[in-house]
């Protein structure tokens, strides 16, 4: 074969190739957006039945091969906890906005395989907590509101080229005041958030 016939063959590949890559549309046979429901669980017991359970649902869209963003939004609710470390007796309640950032490593395309996700949210509620009248501390309902900043990993997979099935677990870390952080009801609310383990569900959208 002559040397200009085996340039233009090479040349030929090397276009080929730059094409092939340049038509991969990320995502999940082209699928960038999916809408997903997590049931997050503490590691830690804190309260009955031992441990506080929060629900999340997050829309989520993919932007690179391996990245994605998210937002995100949280309900919690437990009461009176067990552990005598808290005099806490009450009922918290709070709602969670957010977005989260994941990315995926080696050999995994998003948003299928293993992930390191980074999250930040805005934490509000209210739950019965005791303020000071004269000599005595009476129950009253009390705000308050945190921002957490977390990290996890997890594992992602699709089934049917259409539901997507979710595990993993996650660090955060509440960022309270000095006085926010006496206060049993937000402390729980923050521990709540420490170590997390969540499952969930969803759907490919578009």
């Amino acid at each position: 074969m002559k040397t200009t016939n085996k340039i233009f063959l090479v040349v030929l590949f090397c276009f080929s190739f730059i094409s092939l890559n340049a038509q991969v549309v990320p995502g999940y046979m082209g699928k960038r957006a999916f809408l997903e429901y997590k049931l997050n669980s503490s590691i830690v017991e804190i309260a009955p039945p031992g441990f506080v359970f929060s629900h999340n649902v997050s829309f989520n869209y993919v932007l690179k091969r391996r990245m994605q963003l998210g937002l995100t939004y949280d309900y919690l609710s437990f009461k009176e906890p067990k552990n005598s470390d808290f005099q806490f007796s009450g009922k918290v309640r709070g709602d969670a906005i957010g977005v989260i950032a994941e990315f995926y490593l080696k050999n995994s395309l998003a948003p299928v395989g293993r992930y390191l996700s980074l999250e930040f949210k805005y934490v509000t509620g209210e739950y019965v907590g005791f303020i000071e009248q004269g000599n005595n501390y009476i129950p009253a309902l009390l705000d308050y509101d945190i921002r957490v900043l977390s990290v996890g990993l997890g594992t992602r997979r699709v089934f049917y080229d259409r539901m997507v099935f979710n595990v993993g677990g996650s660090a955060g870390l509440g960022l309270l005041s000095e006085e926010e952080y006496s206060d049993d009801g937000v402390r729980l609310v923050r521990i709540s958030n420490l170590w997390r383990m969540h499952i969930g569900v969803g759907v490919l959208l578009f």
